[in-house]
């Protein structure tokens, strides 16, 4: 197995009521591939999925997507990047439109219907997960009325409680066990965006390149004394180009400060998963 280059790029703390950004490097055991990590503590951030087809202007009209890397466009995103702001893809598009492919909630408002399609169980595969027939889309990323987010497996009575929501897979990590099979032989390598929670925190991993995703749960699962992410529960939430995130700082509307670009980032999406401040009370 290769090393794992873990960049902890950004963790958002805290701190009666501001945020401060560390960065580290640190070598890890087990697994092919890079990842940047955002952290912050569950509950002292707003957590909102937002709808491209909400975000975009009447000269934008369509059905196009947009890309993480194309965001900065959007009016909102722009106002947004004014302060400090992270914004990650949300869940997969219906080939690069503005219409999601699952569950969307976005402010208690219902965008999208969710994806009821399975995946056949296999009863000979050698691997439990693969032995029983699934949801093809087998997570769901959840923002309840105490602004905490929550990661669940998919149901039809799962998100009734969610005022931001986002049906995505496959869940990576269940009670802190690896809740997927190894790959096929023909399976291929994807950047990945992952949410994770661990304790009390969330952590948000944009891979910098393609990784193979049994290795990435076994790493994701993994305790912090042994070097890995000390997942409970992890979700897949994309994967391929249209993986990607931006952080601006708090003091990003000092004149010169630029948004910081992670992942590709590069195919258009129908939601995002947008972090800042809480506001004011």
């Amino acid at each position: 197995m290769k090393n794992l280059l873990i960049a902890v790029v950004a963790a958002l703390l805290a701190q009666q009521g501001l945020a401060d950004i560390e960065r580290s490097q640190s070598g890890r055991e087990g697994v092919s591939g890079r990842a940047y990590t955002f952290e912050f503590e569950n509950g002292q951030y707003q957590i909102e999925m937002a709808s491209v087809a909400a975000l975009k202007t009447t000269e934008m009209r369509g059905s196009g997507g947009v890309s993480v890397r194309g965001a900065p466009k959007l009016p909102a995103v722009d106002r947004w990047m004014k302060r400090e702001m992270l914004l990650v893809n949300g869940g997969f598009a219906n080939g690069g439109t503005d219409q999601p492919d699952g569950l969307l909630i976005a402010n208690g408002n219902g965008v999208a219907l969710p994806d009821r399609s399975r995946l056949r169980a296999d009863p000979d595969s050698p691997c439990e997960f693969r032995r029983v027939q699934r949801w093809r889309l087998s997570g769901l990323l959840c923002v309840g009325g105490g602004g905490r987010l929550e990661i669940r497996r998919y149901s039809d009575a799962s998100f009734h409680d969610c005022q931001q929501a986002v049906q995505a897979g496959p869940l990576l990590v269940e009670n802190g066990r690896v809740a997927v099979c190894e790959r096929s032989p023909e399976e291929r390598d994807y950047r990945r965006t992952v949410a994770c929670l661990s304790d009390d925190r969330v952590k948000l991993l944009v891979t910098a390149e393609p990784v193979d995703l049994y290795q990435f749960a076994q790493w994701l699962s993994r305790p912090a004394g042994e070097g890995g992410a000390a997942c409970q529960v992890a979700l897949n939430l994309s994967s391929g180009g249209s993986s990607g995130a931006i952080y601006t700082s708090k003091n990003a509307h000092q004149i010169g400060k630029k948004p910081n670009f992670y992942g590709d980032g590069s195919y258009p999406l129908a939601s995002f998963l947008v972090i800042r401040p809480l506001a004011p009370k």
